[in-house]
């Protein structure tokens, strides 16, 4: 998929994305739910860290930063990996119970996808999430 501006669109773009590239690997059902439910948490999470105290997108070298989705298959396991540009790390938050943000990680992506995690890229980073097929 071409690069994304990290702007609140993009969790929508990649999920249309993934449901196409999907359908055309036969993969439905529930499964093709959970994928897309979570490659809308990854690309969330990024735009988020791409995003500055006063929600507006940051910028490198004068241009916005971006995202890209990547989905891979060798027919027994799909992988969608979600990359930034944004420093820091993907991680848990402590949330109380009258937060309305931060559960992402642990209610969606850790219970929905068979493993997930990150690693630091030469510039930001990459989140991925693997499912049995």
């Amino acid at each position: 998929m071409p690069p994304l501006g990290a702007l609140p669109t993009a969790a929508a773009a990649a999920r249309a994305h993934a449901r196409t590239v999907l359908r055309s690997w036969r993969i439905g059902g529930d499964l093709a739910h959970d994928v897309q439910t979570v490659i809308s948490e990854l690309v969330t999470n990024a735009v988020n860290a791409s995003t500055g105290p006063d929600d507006k997108p940051l910028y490198m070298d004068g241009r916005m930063l971006v995202v890209w989705l990547g989905l891979f298959t060798d027919g027994a396991t799909l992988r969608a990996e979600v990359w930034d540009q944004a420093p820091g790390a993907p991680a848990r938050r402590t949330t109380g119970t009258d937060d309305v943000s931060g559960r992402g990680l642990d209610l969606v992506v850790d219970a929905l996808s068979a493993d997930w995690g990150w690693f630091p890229a030469q510039s930001g980073k990459c989140a991925w999430a693997e499912f049995h097929l």
